[in-house]
């Protein structure tokens, strides 16, 4: 555990588990069926704002991981690490979005208050991983136009 928080810092670890908090708050509140007089949720900027940050935290946090693993001299030890950290963003996107929907659909009073919680969740999960991931994106930005960069990037 100290090696990957040695490779990928501590702020993508935080960030990761904001990323599971706004998947369960999302997926709870999908669960929730309204009422028949109740309006439906889920168009409009609202919808689209929380389609578009619970897709590019992901990826920011991919891209960091990658960049904060690669190009090292011991590549055993550093690719066990990048599996490691890919594989705790998979888990907490994929056991947040699965224990979300199956307790919004238990519990229908809390999936109505996530309703109102899932766009701040996945903001702040968002702008946390625009912190957390800001050394790996540099590097992206700099390969794409067209810099060589010294890899692994370090994190904060």
């Amino acid at each position: 555990m100290a090696a990957l928080i040695q490779a990928v810092g501590i702020w993508f670890l935080v960030a990761v588990a904001l990323e599971f908090a706004a998947c369960y708050s999302e997926q709870m509140a999908a669960a929730y069926k309204p009422p028949e007089g109740e309006e439906k949720r889920g168009e409009g900027f609202g919808a689209f704002a929380l389609m578009v940050v619970t897709t590019l935290t992901p990826a920011m946090l991919f891209v960091h991981a990658f960049f904060t693993t690669a190009g090292s001299g011991d590549a055993m030890q550093w690719s066990q690490i990048r599996i490691w950290a890919l594989a705790l963003i998979v888990a907490a996107i994929l056991v947040g979005a699965i224990a979300g929907r199956l307790v919004g659909t238990a519990w229908q009073g809390a999936a109505r208050v996530m309703r109102v919680l899932a766009l701040p969740l996945g903001l702040a999960a968002f702008a946390f991983a625009i912190y957390a991931t800001r050394p790996a994106l540099e590097a992206l930005i700099a390969v794409l136009s067209g810099e060589v960069i010294v890899l692994p990037v370090r994190p904060y």
